[in-house]
Parts: structure tokens; sequence; C-alpha cells
């Protein structure tokens, strides 16, 4: 069976090194606890920080999700949920707002990478929570929420209220994302002037403020299906695409997705050269 995805031109994948080149103080992977904890001194982070003796985010998440498992606590579990939501508000921070008001001298590199580097067709893949490359390509009129998530992130609510995707370059936020909202029984995107300027000074009924959706670093991952429909699209957009660049993304042993993502990519192009 053929698949359902569309000829691709690049695929590209973006980690936290990206927002870190437009924010100085963003973290990385081994920063995140600290900064978490740093910008919202009250976070349950800091407490399980004690109580588990480590300042590796990944490790703390980790054993609550474990101990959430063996305890069926709803406490931890809400305890949880609540980190999930801190994480994502400690990222509405990085928005391009921010740099579009307070720091044009970096506007000039950004623009040309918006507008030269990616292509019509192309497909990015975003680690990041934060939705600076978005407000980046909708400023510069390379991208549109309509149609510029994948299909499994539901944006009929929306639908005619913003232009559609002009360049058809479609972005998979694959660990979620801090303007994703879980609903009853799907994910989807808010989407207002503080995200995008397409839609400022534009009329809308908000959406149900439901939690956000992040997948915050832990060993354990329990994806909701709109996620896991995401990311099997996205090894069938390895198939189609003629280059893979990896943009600050340290691909590190532990992410077992990305290095089955680009297994794929070379197994493909290496049967087909």
């Amino acid at each position: 069976m053929s698949s359902p995805i569309s000829s691709i031109n690049n695929l590209f994948l973006l980690g936290a090194g990206f927002t870190k080149a437009v924010f100085p103080k963003a973290p990385l992977n081994a920063d995140l606890l600290r900064f978490v904890a740093k910008y919202n001194p009250e976070t349950l982070l800091r407490m399980y920080q004690i109580r588990y003796h480590t300042d590796d985010i990944e490790i703390l998440l980790t054993r609550l999700d474990l101990e959430i498992v063996e305890l069926q606590s709803e406490t931890l579990r809400k305890d949880r949920e609540q980190i999930n939501e801190q994480i994502a508000e400690c990222f509405s921070q990085f928005r391009w707002g921010r740099v579009a008001n307070t720091q044009p001298c970096k506007q000039d590199w950004l623009g040309r990478f918006a507008t030269e580097v990616f292509k019509p067709k192309d497909v990015i893949i975003t680690l990041n929570y934060d939705c600076f490359l978005e407000g980046l390509l909708d400023h510069h009129k390379m991208w549109s929420p309509i149609n510029g998530y994948p299909p499994s992130i539901n944006v009929s609510n929306y639908n005619k209220r913003l232009p559609e995707n002009p360049k058809g370059i479609i972005i998979y936020k694959i660990h979620g994302s801090e303007n994703f909202r879980l609903h009853e029984t799907n994910v989807s995107p808010v989407l207002n002037g503080g995200l995008f300027e397409s839609w400022k000074n534009r009329s809308y009924s908000q959406i149900r403020p439901d939690c956000p959706y992040v997948i915050a670093p832990s060993y354990v991952k329990m994806l909701h299906e709109d996620i896991e429909r995401m990311m099997i699209r996205v090894l069938d957009v390895a198939d189609r695409a003629k280059n893979f660049i990896i943009i600050g993304c340290g691909m590190r042993p532990e992410d077992s997705f990305l290095w089955l993502l680009l297994t794929k990519f070379v197994t493909v192009h290496n049967n087909s050269g």
C-alpha cells in the first residue's frame, strides 16, 4: 500500500540548541530542572528534587512515573500533571514576539533562516515545547497552523479563521507543545495573537483551556494516541524525504525514536541508491 504522505523535500530535526541560539538563557535537557525551579520557585520539581536527591529531570520524572505505576497514587498522578503544566508555562516565554519586540538585532539572521533554509513541502520535526519556530515562520508567511500541523492535531475549531498553510511546510511536535491542550478525546492547539501574528486583531471564541500537553523528559513515556499517530506518520515521511537535516539536537543514545527514524531514512536511501 502506498504511503498517504505526499512528496517531501527536506526532513528537518530541530532540538533545544535551536531555541538556545535565539534565547541564550533557554535550557538544554541537562539544565531543565534548575531552569523550571528558578522560573517558578513553588514548582513541585523542587520538592521531588530533594526527595530523589537528583538534579537530573529525566531521572527525577522516571522515578516519579515508576512510583505512580507501583503505588497507583492519585496524589502523585496529579503532581505529575502539575509538573507538566509548569514546564509548559515556563516555555511560553520563548515566543516570536519577544525577539520581534526586544531583540531586533536577531531578526536579520532569523529572517534568512526562515525564508532561505526552508522550502515548500519541507517537514520539520521539533523536539521543543516552545512555539518560537512556528511564530517565526508565521511572521514570514511561510507557515500557518491550518494544515501546518499533521492531521492528528485537531484544528477543526479554527477552520476558515486563518489563511491556509502557504508553502505546505508541516511541523511535527512529537514531544508536545506549550500551546497544545489535552481534551477528553484529542490533542488540539491554542491559536491566538500572542503566539502567531496572523491571528492578531481576529475575533474568535477561545477553546476550553484544558491542561497543556507536553511529554516531559522521562524514560517512561505514555503517549496520547494523537501523538502516536504523528510519530507513525513521521516514519512514513522518512521514506519520502530527499535529505535529513539535524539542527541543535544531540541525538542522545536514549532517544530511541530518533535513532529509529534516522535508521529508517538511511536504510531506505541506501536501498534506493
